[in-house]
């Protein structure tokens, strides 16, 4: 895309004598209504779409699920001629029905072809594609690898980081039952299970980050050279073959290079959106820092992590690649407008049933499978003639509903003296039952 070609009509429709316009590009498409946006909350490819959106003006409804269970939203975009589901997000749906899903890069080429009309053109110069395909295939799996790190350190973290920020409640109670198991695939999927995969996948997550800082460093001091060599396909590995446009010692950059350069020149592109987004999972911006009020992400506070890891994290905020990420999420992030993003109502009916509450969920979840058990551990006494039919009916059919009710007080967490009289009550009819049957 980045050849001769693609470079003269973005040559054509980025000339810089025309008139300053608005980068609010709502206007040009405002028969598309809103858009809806499915997205897991802590995923950066998911931030880059949301800023996107949000840097063009363009409204949409924000649908967010937790990592594993967004499975069951992504297929519902599947084609019929596809050989697997669509599970990749984001997914961005416009008003006239149209799906982007493929990539990220998907989801920004729509709004490029629809903002020829304004002075914001992500893609323009041609080599801003070059720039992000770099950083989301190296940078956005080493961050994502790290900040999964970070997090899984800690239960309390991965209850407020990893489930906590999905919106509704439906998909929180869900995803609280079934964590155990979604974490295990998570860390299974990013190479992080077993400490000899996890160190492995961590010392290679670390070295491609501070390849991709070393990147933005020395393009910011002038080596443009380098930008190409990003693109190279010649078998060897990106790192191999950068090492020779990369300096040894990384450059000093100026007030005025920090201050007002971007990557591909003087307008924030696609290259800048990407390496910001996907630092972000590395820099960890959060409220205690007066630069991230506009991210939508929700990131631990440093104090809240090992020592070892917040120092990292330090160290990366103070090299010249962290301070540039820290310009763009303050001076790029925020909205052209306000209220261009919406979330389903936490409050609806439609969004309220019962299993909503994660305390009641679990709780019939536990004792519908006590009771199953129940009635199989009957069945096979019945088999093997350890009781007669009738006893084996009154003592184990009614003992799994006594457990599944005492298991439904105990995991709704209802121990009030009301609850603690019924349970009794239940197990003296039960005794009264067996006496009979015996």
């Amino acid at each position: 895309m980045a050849d001769d070609k693609w470079n003269k009509i973005i040559a054509e429709l980025s000339d810089d004598d025309q008139p300053d316009r608005s980068p609010d590009i709502s206007g040009s498409i405002n028969s598309l209504n809103q858009s809806d946006l499915i997205t897991i909350p802590w995923d950066s490819f998911c931030e880059m779409a949301r800023w996107a959106l949000d840097k063009h003006g363009l409204p949409y409804i924000e649908y967010s699920y937790p990592w594993g269970i967004h499975v069951m939203r992504t297929v519902q975009y599947s084609d019929e001629k596809e050989r697997t589901p669509t599970v990749n997000i984001p997914i961005l749906e416009n008003g006239k029905k149209e799906v982007y899903k493929r990539s990220i890069s998907d989801v920004l080429m729509y709004m490029f072809a629809q903002s020829f009309s304004a002075r914001l053109r992500i893609y323009s110069p041609g080599i801003s594609l070059t720039l992000q395909e770099f950083f989301d295939d190296v940078l956005a799996p080493a961050s994502r690898k790290i900040f999964l790190h970070c997090v899984t350190t800690s239960g309390r973290l991965e209850d407020r980081y990893l489930i906590n920020t999905v919106h509704l409640n439906t998909w929180k109670g869900a995803s609280r039952l079934l964590w155990p198991f979604m974490r295990y695939f998570l860390l299974r999927t990013n190479g992080m299970t077993g400490k000899l995969n996890r160190d492995r996948t961590m010392e290679k997550a670390w070295r491609d980050v501070d390849l991709c800082f070393s990147v933005v460093e020395n393009i910011l001091a002038g080596n443009q050279e380098i930008i190409p060599a990003l693109d190279k396909k010649d078998g060897n590995s990106r790192e191999e073959s950068l090492s020779s446009f990369l300096k040894s010692e990384p450059p000093k950059l100026t007030y005025s290079m920090m201050n007002s350069k971007y990557l591909t020149g003087t307008t924030f592109t696609a290259g800048d959106l990407s390496f910001a987004s996907h630092a972000a999972l590395v820099l960890l911006p959060n409220h205690d820092d007066l630069f991230s009020e506009f991210m939508t992400l929700q990131l631990p506070r440093l104090k809240e992590l090992p020592d070892g890891l917040s120092r990292k994290i330090r160290e990366l905020r103070e090299r010249g690649a962290g301070q540039y990420a820290i310009r763009m999420y303050r001076k790029e992030r925020k909205p052209v407008k306000v209220g261009l993003r919406s979330q389903p109502s936490k409050f609806s009916k439609l969004n309220n049933p019962w299993w909503s509450d994660y305390k009641q969920l679990r709780s019939v979840v536990s004792s519908s499978l006590l009771t199953v058990l129940s009635v199989v551990g009957g069945f096979f006494a019945v088999i093997f003639n350890y009781f007669t039919v009738a006893t084996a009916f009154a003592i184990f059919v009614v003992l799994g509903l006594v457990i599944s009710g005492l298991a439904y007080l105990y995991f709704s967490g209802e121990t009030g003296k009301k609850q603690k009289k019924i349970a009794l009550e239940i197990v003296r009819g039960l005794m009264a039952l067996s006496e009979r049957s015996v």
